[in-house]
Parts: C-alpha cells; sequence; structure tokens
C-alpha cells in the first residue's frame, strides 16, 4: 500500500512553503518569452548606448562609477517599468489563466503565505534587474580599460536608493490587480495611472504629499548622494502608504468561488477584527503624521514652489542680471 501523505504544520512549514513558492513564481517570470524579449533587447540597447557614455561635450572622459551607475539607472527605468508592470499582474493571474487554480487553492497553504510569496517574487525581479546593471556596469568599465569600480557605491545606488521606486510601482499595480479583479482592466488602470502622472507634471500637480512614488535621487562626485533626508522621509511616507492598501488588499484576495467585488467586501468586513483595526489605525496616523512632516518642511519651513513658479523666476532673474553679461 501507498505509505500516507505527511502534512507538516507550523512556522517553519509556512517559512519553507513561502521560500519555494516565492521561487516558483519569480523562476516562472525569468523563464517567460515576454521577459526574455524585453531583458534582451535592454541588454542590447544597453551596450548599443554604452559606446557614447565616455563623451562629455565631444570630450573624452573617464568612465567612473557614478556615470556608468546614472547610464545604466536611466536606460533601464523604461524596460523596468513596463517588466514590473507586466509581472505583477502575471504573479496575480499565473493560476487563474492555466485553470488550475481550483487546485492551486485547494493546497494546505494559507492565503498569507501565498499573498506573501507573490509579492516577494516580484521584489525579487527588481532586484534581479538591479543586480544585472552592477553586472554590465563592471563590464563597461572593463571594456573601456577603468578598473576603480567603486562597489560600494554600485550597492548604494542600485541596492539601496534605485530600486524604491520601481518597488512603489510594483506594489501599486499589484494591488491594482487584486481589487479590480479583471486582468485588462487592471492593466489599463495602472496605464491611466502613468498618463495622469504625465499630465500632472504638466499641470504643476507635482507636491510630493499626492505625487506617488515621488523619490527622486541625485549623485555628484562633491557631495555623494547629498542630504538624503527628503529621500528617506518620502520613501516611508509612500511605503507606509502602499502597506495599508495591501493590508486591505489581502482580505481581497482571490481564492475559492467568491470572485465577486461585493462578495469579496463581506469577506473583508466579516474578517475585521480588533487587531485589523488597531494596525490600520496605527499605520494611517503615522502615514498623517509623516505627511504632516512633509508639508510642514515644504510649505512652512520653505516656500514651496511649482515647476511654473521655478521657470519664472528663471526669466526673472535672467531679466535682472542680463544686463550684466560680457
Amino acid at each position: 500500500s501507498l505509505p500516507s501523505p505527511v502534512i507538516k504544520t507550523g512556522k517553519c512549514a509556512d517559512v519553507r512553503k513561502y521560500i519555494s513558492l516565492t521561487m516558483n513564481n519569480f523562476l516562472y517570470i525569468i523563464k517567460s518569452g515576454p521577459f526574455l524579449g524585453i531583458f534582451i533587447f535592454w541588454v542590447v540597447q544597453t551596450i548599443g548606448n554604452s559606446f557614447y557614455i565616455g563623451m562629455r561635450y565631444e570630450t573624452s572622459v573617464y568612465l567612473v562609477t557614478n556615470i556608468v551607475a546614472g547610464f545604466l539607472y536611466e536606460n533601464m527605468i523604461v524596460f523596468a517599468i513596463a517588466i514590473v508592470t507586466i509581472y505583477s499582474g502575471e504573479v496575480v493571474w499565473r493560476e487563474r489563466d492555466k485553470k488550475f487554480d481550483g487546485f492551486f487553492n485547494a493546497l494546505p497553504v494559507s492565503t498569507n503565505v501565498i499573498f506573501a510569496a507573490k509579492l516577494s517574487s516580484i521584489l525579487l525581479l527588481i532586484y534581479f534587474l538591479m543586480a544585472s546593471n552592477i553586472v554590465f556596469g563592471v563590464l563597461i568599465q572593463l571594456f573601456n580599460g577603468y578598473y576603480n569600480f567603486e562597489p560600494g557605491l554600485y550597492f548604494k545606488y542600485f541596492m539601496i536608493f534605485g530600486p524604491v521606486f520601481l518597488v512603489l510601482i510594483a506594489l501599486l499595480s499589484f494591488v491594482i490587480h487584486i481589487i479590480v479583479n479583471n486582468k485588462y482592466l487592471g492593466y489599463m488602470l495602472v496605464l491611466l495611472y502613468y498618463i495622469s502622472h504625465m499630465f500632472m507634471s504638466g499641470l504643476d500637480l507635482s507636491h510630493p504629499l499626492y505625487n506617488y512614488a515621488a523619490v527622486d535621487f541625485t549623485y555628484s562626485d562633491l557631495n555623494g548622494f547629498g542630504y538624503i533626508g527628503r529621500f528617506v522621509v518620502l520613501s516611508i511616507y509612500w511605503l507606509i502608504f502602499i502597506i495599508i492598501l495591501l493590508l486591505g488588499a489581502k482580505f481581497f484576495w482571490v481564492r475559492g468561488n467568491e470572485t465577486g467585488f461585493v462578495q469579496r467586501l463581506k469577506i473583508f468586513r466579516s474578517d475585521l477584527d480588533r487587531k485589523t483595526i488597531a494596525t490600520f489605525t496605527a499605520l494611517g496616523l503615522c502615514f498623517a503624521c509623516v505627511g504632516s512632516y512633509i508639508f510642514y518642511n515644504e510649505n512652512i519651513l520653505n516656500k514651496y514652489e511649482t515647476n511654473s513658479d521655478q521657470e519664472k523666476n528663471s526669466v526673472q532673474y535672467e531679466k535682472d542680471y542680463k544686463r550684466f553679461e560680457r
């Protein structure tokens, strides 16, 4: 007779399931045709453009790490946005697209583990892309005969500062796909977010309090990454916001036949308990406190200027001092 199956439970078993599911989803992504196509095209474009990064104003310069890192980040950002946007939806819909969601949902794995594993696979994908940039950067420097690689700068650029924007974009796309529960509508809403983001900049609606994922950073040889307080505070602000959405989205995760929004909303209400409400309240208060701190620094302690204000100031500066030009 066949041996009886042994189902292990407990935290250790959950950790093993989490790691297994995370790697399974991650390998599914990097082996898929669309990812390989975008990745190969990105590599080819990076190789082609790398022949021109050693020129500044028709003058050859050493390919120091900050020049190479800046080029690679700007070169990859569009491809990375496309990849994380596509696959933040794909991991949500993977089982349902393959028509084995009924079997998968019957597995002895908690919804929390499945949710965390799919989310982690997207984060792992982002850091995989960032690590690829480090490899490209070192190879470009080697090819051009420059050997002062500055691994610490590469690490900070691509493992600390660089991923934050992509993480926020990926998490937002992940939440949208869970809430709307329609794959193509989810992609359309993410696309509308990108379009609205561009229109907001044109309409001077660029205040960091409502400009999602506004976590820009700069680097220079003189100051390094400079004052990083603003970057850190804005990163915390938007991470708290997206964590609130993620905690809410977890209750809307489809598992079973209850796929309608109203049905899932009823499940959400029934699953709410004091601990969950206290968590939402604490996160909401933290979000409000950090937002108040940002508003105080941007609008009270300093004078907030829109893009139009800055352009007007530049024009006025030129009018005032043009006569002193020699």
